[in-house]
Formats: structure tokens, sequence, C-alpha cells
């Protein structure tokens, strides 16, 4: 009948009441969340789309000039500061030069590995490699190939390799903020309530960043400190 919602309709089953009770409202939700997040930046989504390595099999068909390509990427290059001109000339010229390089002879970096709990992920982005160009189609790849020495592109090509490194240092998420945060109430407690901001700052940073403090010398430290303080220094042994 008009004006009759699905909710007035009688559930037939659990099912279908948990379905559109919870399963339904949830989706509505996420999907509410996303368009309201992401809405002021889809430009900026939209030209990584174009610089992703897995868009240049087709790139000529949707960008078939440099005009085209400008376009696309000139919000973008507006709001980094980015000439639009250049990094249009950059991506046309590079999307017909990347099939020709061998990115088995390319080491690329990874620069997630050092902040996961383990050793595991540069372990596993290792085993995944291999010198086909199918399975090297990400930013960092390329930017590990705009970047390698052997092929010394950084003077043709140095908008690009600041794009790569916008995109690879865009987080994906906020849980290294909200980790942040987190640290904050463990360090900063009731009994520490009178530490000054640079101790606190660097308590938290080494908290944070506590695999690779477990990896320092700490009998090195101990002798650059020795040698930084005067009051170590002059202290009787």
């Amino acid at each position: 009948m008009p004006g009759e919602l699905a909710h007035d309709e009688p559930a037939t089953s659990a099912e279908d009441k948990w379905r559109r009770e919870l399963f339904y409202t949830a989706v509505d939700c996420v999907i509410t969340g996303l368009n309201d997040r992401f809405s002021s930046s889809r430009y900026v989504l939209e030209a990584f789309a174009i610089f992703s390595p897995k868009s240049f099999p087709t790139f000529f068909e949707t960008c078939p000039t440099t005009g085209h390509v400008e376009e696309t990427v000139k919000k973008f290059c507006k709001r980094y500061k980015i000439n639009s001109q250049r990094c249009a000339a950059e991506l046309f010229s590079f999307a017909k030069a990347f099939k020709y390089f061998d990115f088995g002879t390319v080491e690329s970096k990874s620069y997630v590995a050092d902040y996961r709990d383990d050793s595991s992920a540069e372990e596993e982005y290792n085993e995944l490699e291999n010198n086909t160009m199918e399975n090297h189609k990400t930013f960092i790849d390329f930017l590990s190939v705009l970047t390698d020495s052997n092929y010394k592109l950084i003077d043709a090509y140095p908008t690009l390799v600041r794009v790569y490194s916008i995109a690879v240092a865009i987080p994906i998420t906020s849980c290294s903020v909200e980790r942040s945060f987190s640290t904050l109430k463990r360090v900063k407690t009731r009994l520490r309530s009178s530490m000054l901001q640079e101790r606190l700052e660097g308590l938290m940073l080494m908290s944070i960043e506590r695999n690779i403090l477990f990896k320092l010398d700490i009998e090195k430290l101990i002798d650059l400190l020795g040698k930084s303080s005067k009051e170590l220094a002059n202290a009787p042994l």
C-alpha cells in the first residue's frame, strides 16, 4: 500500500527479522559513513586511481592525451601544490615506459614492516616477490623504481616521485592515531601527572616504536649517553 514501509511487514522467520532489523541497518550505516567521510576528498581518490599501477594497462584508453590527464589530476595537484601540467606530462611519459622496466632487479622497500608486532610482514612480502610485472603493481613498487639508483629516474620524474611519496605516506586507517591515545593513557598515569612534555613525548615514542627500540644495542646507547653527558663523563668509576 502507498506509504507502507518494509519494516511494517511482519517477519516470516527469525532470520528475516535479523536481516532487516540488524544486518541491513548496519550496512546502511557503513555506506552512509563512508560517503560522508570521503565525499570531500573524492577528487583525491580519483586522482590516486589514475596514478595506480593497475590502471596503466588501460591508461591510454581513458586518457589518450596529456590534456585528459591534466584535467583528472588538476584538483589533486592544487591541493598538494604540484604543477599539474608537469605532473600530467611525467605521468603520460611514465605510463608509456613502465612496461620496459625490470621490476625483478629493483629492491622493493617495505614501509610498513617495522610497524608490525613481528618481523613476518617483510618476510611475507619478499616471498610474494618475483620478476614478473603482474606482481609489482603497487605504489611502493613504482616509488622503488623511480628512486632506484640503476635507473636514475629522480631527475626525469621529480613530480611523480613526490606524488608516489605522498601516496605511500597517507594512512589507510586512523589506527596509528588511536594507538597514540591508548599509549598516552598507559604512560601518563596518575603518578606521572607532573611529567614534562619533552619527557612524555620521549616515553610515548619509545612505547609506540618498541619493536625498533628492542633491536637497538643498549651498550652502544649507554656509551653514547656517557659521551654526551658531562655529569657521566666526570663521574668516578
